[in-house]
């Protein structure tokens, strides 16, 4: 048997390691030709010209858009420009990564954007076309486009133009979630049918609302890791 003192030292040592162990990892895919992938978190850039950025611990309420893409420069948080946003964390106390497109208010379309999740969750995602696409938060109740993933470490590719996945194509008229904002019909969208999960289901939502494809693709290979 271990002795008492050491048991009680061994359990904190365990729960440490597994903590430690979390983390997340981040890649772009641009197939614009065009602009820089930007990804933010409050007043720091984390990552900027597309380098796989893994982080050590949950990443919450970070952004990603293209900076000097079609509508040329964006602000530091995103404004004029398509947008994505990100929480990536392990799932305790019911909580789960969550990422979302965001064209509320200044964050207007640019170029087609969208998401992936990698190493767990692979084939969850959303994809926005063009101007009016119904897989994009206008409003700040549009939560029904969240897409979540309960699996820890899970990683995302934030892919730019010329998106090829398993996501679908639909039209619409209005805002997906209510009908109450307004947008273009004939939109591309992107999120595989029951694979959306809403605000209700998780509590960890990403920011304000918030693998790679077989087009050839322009990716960096440099990594970047924070603490």
């Amino acid at each position: 048997m271990f002795p008492a003192i050491a048991l009680l030292t061994f359990i904190p040592a365990l729960v440490g390691q597994a903590a430690a162990q979390e983390s997340h990892k981040v890649t772009f895919t641009n197939n614009c030709g065009h602009g820089t992938p930007m990804l933010v978190k409050g007043e720091d850039v984390l990552s900027e010209g597309g380098g796989e950025y893994v982080s050590n611990g949950a990443l919450e309420s970070a952004i990603v858009y293209l900076n000097n893409g079609a509508n040329g420069e964006c602000s530091h948080d995103g404004n004029q420009c398509s947008m994505v946003e990100i929480t990536l964390l392990n799932g305790e106390d019911g909580k789960s990564s969550q990422a979302d497109i965001s064209l509320i208010d200044e964050h207007t379309f640019s170029d087609p954007i969208g998401f992936e999740y990698t190493d767990g969750c692979s084939g969850l995602g959303a994809y926005c076309g063009e101007s009016g696409c119904n897989t994009a938060y206008y409003v700040s109740n549009d939560d029904c486009v969240l897409v979540g993933c309960a699996a820890d470490n899970a990683g995302i590719n934030i892919i730019f133009c010329n998106v090829q996945t398993g996501f679908t194509e639909a039209g619409h008229q209005t805002s997906p979630c209510h009908g109450n904002s307004t947008s273009s019909a004939g939109a591309s969208s992107g999120t595989t049918s029951g694979q959306v999960t809403t605000a209700s289901d998780t509590t960890a939502p990403a920011s304000d609302s918030t693998d790679s494809t077989s087009v050839p693709s322009t990716t960096a290979t440099t990594t970047t890791t924070t603490t």
